[in-house]
């Protein structure tokens, strides 16, 4: 037998032999575990549908392993020392998965760029500072850190509800990549939240058969153009409830009888010469200007809606002529 040969029998016998042994690795929806076997490096899918976190499995062959049990706390932590460590101040999370920015007193030995995902974080909410691992591959979640005072946080949490603008956040002892995680989550929260407008705002178009060319957010209302019949309108729409400001077309002060989705009817039906207002017509803000009365004001909530109704009827009235 040749030194090849040996070295190839002893080879296998190591592989067999490492199959036979038990690791720890964390396991997510979607992904494989990596573990070294016989100084190879396998990457095996897991058997079965498990929730995400820390387990003992065993390999069944060189593409998959099983579930031996869950892993104590002792085993994931002794897992994890084995990894370099990061400090992350967590910042949005999407699904399961927090995402987070390094933090200042991150060691010197990993650099991360930018939002990073941080997997396993349980306990733990936006704007913490965490320690996490990583194995090469990805960031571990391994607990809060201590050494970050709590109230830090909760002072960022509470801003953010009370949407206080990221520049006049006001803590002694804010570190830049707060401040920057601060802005950041408010950044993709607006997103999100536009996201949701312009669903709603295409959803109550499609209803009556118009279509959603696009939007402008304000303080106190949206300016939407819009499409119906080959004919191409532009309506400010309050925020709230989307009763109708300026309709698009002059309607004799009664603008506000109606929401968006009833406008539609009433535009279809409209012939004749009209004023348009916005989408090359008449200025929105101007509009406002000449008719300081259609500006939204407090209260009066029973009576828009009692206004709205009514405008619905007539609407649907104009599509059964």
């Amino acid at each position: 037998m040749t030194d090849i040969e040996d070295l190839i029998d002893q080879l296998d016998a190591e592989e067999k032999q490492g199959l036979e042994q038990r690791f720890v690795a964390p396991v997510i929806a979607g992904s494989k575990v990596t573990v070294r076997i016989a100084g190879i490096v396998y990457e095996l899918s897991v058997k079965g549908e498990l929730e995400p976190g820390f387990y003992v499995l065993q390999p069944e062959d060189r593409h998959s392993a099983r579930v031996v049990r869950a892993c104590k706390k002792r085993e994931a932590k002794a897992y994890l020392e084995l990894f370099v460590q990061a400090r992350v101040v967590l910042v949005d999370q999407v699904d399961d998965v927090w995402f987070g920015l390094q933090a200042v007193g991150g060691t010197q030995r990993l650099t991360i760029e930018g939002l990073v995902p941080v997997q396993l974080c349980e306990g733990a909410g936006r704007f913490d500072q965490v320690l996490a691992r990583f194995d090469g591959k990805r960031l571990w979640f391994e607990g809060r850190d201590r050494r970050r005072e709590r109230a830090v946080a909760d002072y960022l949490r509470t801003s953010f509800g009370e949407e206080l603008p990221a520049d006049e956040l006001d803590r002694k002892g804010l570190t830049p990549q707060e401040r920057q995680a601060y802005a950041l989550a408010q950044i993709r929260d607006k997103e999100r939240r536009g996201q949701t407008v312009e669903e709603r705002l295409r959803e109550a178009l499609s209803h009556a058969g118009g279509q959603l060319a696009s939007f402008i957010e304000h303080a106190d209302r949206y300016q939407v153009v819009w499409n119906v019949g080959g004919q191409r309108y532009a309506s400010a729409i309050g925020k709230d409830d989307l009763t109708v400001m300026v309709a698009g077309i002059c309607l004799s002060g009664q603008d506000r009888h109606f929401d968006l989705q009833s406008l539609v009817g009433v535009m279809r039906e409209a012939q004749g010469d009209v004023l348009r207002i916005g989408d090359g017509g008449m200025d929105v803000g101007r509009y406002f200007e000449i008719h300081p009365e259609d500006r939204p004001r407090e209260g009066g909530q029973q009576q828009q809606q009692q206004q709205q109704q009514r405008g619905r009827r007539r609407g649907r009235r104009g599509r059964r002529r």
